[in-house]
C-alpha cells in the first residue's frame, strides 16, 4: 500500500533588527493515494502499465463495483482516472452520503486525469468509488483526499 503524504506550510518574516511578523495562515496540500491504496469489491482487477500513475490501475465495467478508503478526514475529493470513449460513470461518497458524480467519458483517451469534486462541509470516515454505468470501463489510477 502507498500512503497519503501531506505537507502543512505556514511563514513568518523577521526583518534586520530581528522583530518577528505573525505566522501565516497555514496552507497544506496532499500527495494522491495509489490505486493499491483502495480496497476492491469483487469484479475489480489490478493492470500495470508504464502509463499510469505509479505503474497500475484497478479496472471494472460491473455495475456496482466499489473501491473504498477508510479512515478519511476531508472536505475535498479528486479521482484520478482514464478519461476515454468507452468510459462510464463513477458515484464518490463518503460514509454512505453522495458528494458527487464523476463521469469518465471524453472522446479521446487521457490517462491519469484528475477530476476534482467542489469542497463539501468537513467529514471524517470511509470513501466509496461506486461504478453507476453499465458494460462501460471505469479505470480507477488513484484518490485524492485533502482537508484544505
Amino acid at each position: 500500500m502507498v500512503p497519503a503524504v501531506g505537507y502543512c506550510f505556514q511563514v513568518r518574516a523577521v526583518d534586520k533588527v530581528g522583530n518577528t511578523g505573525a505566522w501565516s495562515v497555514q496552507k497544506c496540500s496532499a500527495v494522491t493515494l495509489d490505486d493499491r491504496a483502495l480496497a476492491a469489491s469483487a469484479g475489480w482487477s489490478r493492470v500495470s502499465w508504464s502509463l499510469f500513475y505509479r505503474g497500475t490501475a484497478t479496472q471494472t465495467s460491473k455495475t456496482g463495483a466499489y473501491l473504498t478508503r477508510s479512515g478519511a478526514a476531508l472536505t475535498r475529493v479528486a479521482v484520478v482516472a482514464t478519461r476515454c470513449p468507452s468510459c462510464g460513470t463513477v458515484g464518490v461518497y463518503v460514509n454512505g452520503s453522495s458528494v458527487g458524480t464523476v463521469n469518465l467519458y471524453s472522446a479521446t483517451t487521457l490517462r491519469k486525469a484528475v477530476i476534482s469534486l467542489p469542497p463539501f462541509s468537513y467529514r471524517t470516515g470511509t470513501v466509496t468509488l461506486k461504478v453507476l454505468s453499465t458494460g462501460k470501463l471505469i479505470q480507477v489510477d488513484g484518490l485524492g483526499i485533502s482537508r484544505a
